[in-house]
């Protein structure tokens, strides 16, 4: 049990070398500045801050992040980048069924809304719309 422990620390030092390979190491600390992040926060105003996904990605690649949503409460996912184009965010349920994205017909929304009509984890995939970047993925709820 100990070994996985010591591989999974050691794991990150190198998958974050990876990363940064392909992203601007400039871009990776403006994202995790907190100007940048209380700015990003502010768009869930009104709902509970629940979880903030950093995003960093190079333009052949998307991430994905799970989260335990409940049935009754209003989910607000926002999406948040430093660069050129936009990050995209798509909802999708337990049974990986596309819920919904930040692009509606083309059109970008920094944040969208999803009231949950069923109890169980959900997946958000983050991608960028134009080259390299990084940004904060923000989700708030509210009952």
């Amino acid at each position: 049990m100990k070994t996985i422990k010591y591989l999974s620390l050691l794991s990150f030092p190198i998958f974050f070398l990876f990363l940064t390979s392909f992203v601007d190491i400039e871009d990776i600390e403006d994202c995790e500045d907190e100007d940048f992040l209380d700015e990003c926060a502010e768009v869930i105003d009104g709902y509970k801050f629940l979880k903030a996904n950093l995003i960093t990605i190079d333009d052949e690649s998307k991430i994905e992040y799970k989260s335990v949503f409940s049935k009754g409460s209003t989910y607000m996912l926002t999406a948040c980048n430093i660069g050129e184009g936009a990050l995209k965010v798509t909802l999708y349920d337990r049974n990986k069924k596309r819920v919904m994205s930040n692009f509606i017909r083309s059109k970008y929304y920094p944040s969208v809304t999803y009231p949950c009509t069923a109890t169980g984890v959900y997946y958000l995939k983050y991608e960028f719309t134009a080259g390299n970047g990084c940004g904060v993925g923000i989700i708030g709820f509210k009952k």
